[in-house]
């Protein structure tokens, strides 16, 4: 039986074992490093979809407070032929802040108010009556007089809500429309 010895090896395997455990390694911290990134990514990615969820419900709130004030009869049962009035008291107007509850951790703002009759929106601004955006238009003057005597058939409020995160303070605001079908009597 023919007998091999070991003095004549030069250590091939050994070296070419060690360049496998090296490379096996570096695939391993590659991999490592791609799931931190994944994970980091899917971390961001619920948080923008709980900030997105925070500022829907913020709008919500806002949208339930304009709502609220404009037609204070809504939900009275003892007025229900008044259920739509929106009256001259509780008018909102453009840079107005809404007082959301504490617990949302929010602003709303009201950023534009507009009386919309037969399709057209009519900008209204003024802190506490309103004028028309363009005063050269005829029917924007006459929209928002009848908006300031409480006559406009649809008020609609441009709202930005602005959320602001406790541990990063990035701020995210959406800004929405939102109208209000008010009766009129004319």
């Amino acid at each position: 039986m023919p007998s091999k010895s070991l003095n004549g090896q030069q250590g091939a395997v050994l070296i070419f074992i060690l360049v496998m455990l090296v490379l096996l390694t570096l695939v391993n911290v590659s991999m490592i490093q791609q799931n931190k990134t994944q994970l980091t990514i899917t971390s961001n990615v619920g948080e923008q979809v709980k900030t997105f969820s925070r500022a829907e419900m913020a709008l919500n709130v806002a949208e339930s407070m304009i709502e609220a004030q404009r037609k204070p009869y809504k939900d009275d049962p003892t007025k229900l032929s008044q259920k739509d009035d929106c009256g001259i008291n509780g008018q909102l107007y453009e840079n107005g802040k809404l007082d959301l509850p504490e617990t949302i951790q929010a602003t709303a703002t009201i950023k534009a108010v507009f009386c919309a009759i037969n399709s057209f929106e009519y900008r209204c601004v003024g802190e506490n009556s309103y004028t028309a955006h363009h005063a050269e238009s005829t029917e924007n003057t006459n929209a928002c007089a009848k908006l300031t005597n409480a006559q406009c058939p649809s008020e609609v409020y441009t709202i930005d809500v602005t959320l602001t995160d406790s541990h990063t303070e990035a701020q995210r605001t959406i800004r929405s429309k939102f109208s209000v079908g008010c009766s009129v009597f004319t």
